[in-house]
This record gives C-alpha cells, structure tokens and sequence, in this order.
C-alpha cells in the first residue's frame, strides 16, 4: 500500500545517487550561480569585474554625508543592479523556495517559474554592459544551473495525494512543467544532460546492480516516486520538443533523434510494465505527443512489440476505473488512426 508524504530535505533522495553524469545534490547546491551550469565550456568569455559600491557606512549617531553623492546615476547604486532584469531576483527568490519543507512553496515556486522562464527565460541572466558572447555564456550558465535544482526537486519530491485509487502529485507536475518551459530555451547540449537524468530517474539501474551485488537488502523494489517524476519529465519534454524526436532540430542529425526516440521508448515500456498504475498512466500519456512520429519512424517489429505491451497492459487490468486505462485507450486510438 502507497502512503503519501512530504519531503523535510534534499537529504531524503535515495542515498545521495548521481542520477547520470550530473550530482543533483553536489551542483544544487551552488545555487544559481554562473558556472553550474549542466555542461562544461573550457572556453567561457572572462566576465568584467563589478565596480565598487558606495560605502553608506556611518559611525552610531553621525549622519551620512551624501553631498558628493551623484543619485543621477542609477548604476553606481549598491542595493539595485539596474543592467540586470528586473525578474532576475525575483527568479533567484523563487529558486530558493524549491528546496522548502512545505510542499505549497515549493509547488507555488515552480508554477510561478513556469510562466517566468516561459517569458522571460530567452534573455534571463543577461546584462545590458556585456557582450553577446559574455550574455549568451550567462544565460546558459543561469539557466543549466537552473535546471539542475529543478532536477534535484523532482529527485527527492514524495508528497502525493490520493484521490481514490489515483495519485496527484501536484509538485512533481509542476516541477516537469517548469523543466518543460526552461527546455525551450536551453541548448542541445544541455537538453542531452537533462534528458538523461529523466530516463536514468526511470530506469533507476544503480538499484538494480546493488540487488545483484547483495547490497541491496534494505531497497526490495524501485521508487515509484521517483519512476513517476521521471515519466512526468519525459512527458512534458516531449510536448514542448516534439522536435527531438522528428529530427527537426537545427544541428541534430538523424541517429541522435533516433537515439532519443528509442530512449523514450525503453522508459515508457518499463513504466507500462510497472505494478503501480498511475506509473503506468504517465507511461502511455508520455507516448501521445509523439505517436504519429513513432508509426512513422519505427520498424514495424518494434511497433508490433509496443502494441502488445498495450494491449497486454489493457486486458491484464481487472478493475476498468484505474488510472491507467484511460491513457492506454488514448494511446492506442492515436496508434490506430
């Protein structure tokens, strides 16, 4: 029997894992900050230092003496950086309520960051007294580090609700909505290391290579929580991106959507064979927005293998009220047409 509950810190996440090539726990940290960013540039323009503030310290009971202060130039202010965004700190605020014991605030960060990234995320972390170059390396950094702490929300998240025999996870959909808007903007890079820790969050092998090894008699079965933030991830990935998976992306070849293409697959096949049901709901909704892609890209052996699977799913279900009988429906309607 699932029981819901929240998460008080990050320290909750299964053993601190690395989900792929990115330490969750180890790049959060950092907060977001130029520089932790998910890739790597050797190559990263050399920033201007920042010019020194005005010094308002006074001695207890002695005015300022503010006569040779030019209140004109808004620039020289040591409270207000006005090169930057105005949104700029309110993001940062919002970051930092990611990692709140209450679920409300971290639900109400992320719904608030979806709409911010989604306006605001092409030209966030730049400075109008930088260059294009200087601009484009922070933004990138900015936002890779971004979404490192997003993915680090999804890791650890495991408040769910119940209603009836379905979950609402109103966090983990927010946080894959907020991940979903920052992917419009990031670069393909970046969008290769994110889209790896959703599917390793699925896949969840370091599990499975503990049980082999004899080490993992305290962990019997993977975490549904975090199977079911990857899918979500996946899902709304692929509703804003359909583009990874039919090649249409400037600079991306055909073996690499290939590639990402298989990788949802494996992901939403293992989900549509989980013994949760609301795991295997967000497997087949995670397939919609590309199945015409699939019937069109995929060998017809793989595509009779992927139909089993859901009908498999479909007939083995003794209750028709199930969460998941709906998407597999749905998905098999899309298959038909």
């Amino acid at each position: 029997m699932r029981s819901g509950g929240d998460v008080s810190s990050p320290a909750s996440t299964a053993e601190g894992h690395s989900l792929g090539s990115l330490d969750l726990q180890a790049v959060a940290d950092g907060g977001i900050l130029p520089g932790s960013s998910l890739t790597s540039d050797d190559t990263k323009p050399v920033l201007p230092e920042p010019s020194p503030a005005l010094s308002t310290k006074t001695e207890p009971g002695v005015a300022a003496n503010t006569s040779n202060v030019n209140l004109s130039k808004q620039d020289d202010s040591p409270m207000i950086d006005y090169s930057r965004s105005i949104w700029a700190p309110v993001i940062q605020h919002l970051v930092s309520q990611l990692r709140h014991d209450a679920w409300e605030a971290r639900h109400g960060s992320s719904l608030a960051l979806r709409d911010l990234i989604r306006l605001h995320g092409e030209s966030y972390g730049m400075k109008d007294n930088l260059s294009e170059s200087q601009n484009q390396w922070l933004r990138d950094a900015f936002l890779g580090s971004l979404a490192a702490v997003l993915l680090e929300m999804l890791a650890v998240d495991r408040f769910g609700d119940f209603v009836g025999d379905q979950v609402v996870a109103p966090v983990r959909e927010a946080g894959s909505q907020a991940l979903a808007s920052l992917m419009r903007h990031l670069d393909l890079k970046s969008i290769a290391a994110v889209h790896s820790i959703l599917q390793h969050m699925v896949l969840q092998e370091w599990i499975s290579s503990k049980v082999a090894e004899g080490k993992g008699l305290a962990i019997s079965k993977h975490i549904w929580e975090l199977r079911h933030a990857g899918l979500l991830g996946l899902k709304y990935e692929l509703a804003v991106r359909p583009d990874l998976i039919s090649g249409e992306v400037p600079g991306m070849d055909g073996d690499e959507s290939h590639a990402y293409m298989e990788g949802v697959l494996r992901s939403s096949l293992l989900g549509l064979a989980d013994a949760d049901d609301d795991v295997r709901a967000v497997s087949a909704a995670c397939l919609l927005p590309i199945a015409g892609v699939i019937t069109e890209r995929l060998s017809h052996e793989a595509l009779m293998k992927l139909l089993d699977v859901l009908w498999n799913t479909f007939l083995e279900e003794t209750d028709e009220l199930n969460s998941s009988i709906a998407s597999v429906m749905e998905l098999l309607s899309k298959f038909a047409k």
